[in-house]
């Protein structure tokens, strides 16, 4: 349980680095996305999964684990990849 808790708040510290990398504005040109589609998508999929760990974990009785998903970001993750995919 531990390695599964410390792997996915490392994933969410990176999806957060590499969305806010794809948002800054000007990046997510027409051309960029075309060539750059292989590393969107594992992006996209990584944050997919984090998200899904966060929204599974939060009615967790750890508190450790309780207090990570709550202040690390669900909504913070949701608000980057919705404007990601718009």
């Amino acid at each position: 349980m531990q390695h599964a808790k410390d792997e996915n708040i490392k994933s969410l510290t990176k999806c957060e680095k590499n969305l806010s990398k794809y948002l800054t504005e000007g990046v997510l040109t027409e051309n960029y996305v075309l060539d750059h589609i292989p590393p969107l998508m594992n992006c996209l999929r990584r944050c997919n999964v984090t998200l899904r760990w966060l929204l599974l974990h939060r009615r967790t009785k750890n508190k450790k684990i309780y207090d990570i998903v709550v202040t690390q970001g669900i909504y913070k993750i949701l608000i980057f990849l919705n404007m990601f995919c718009c």
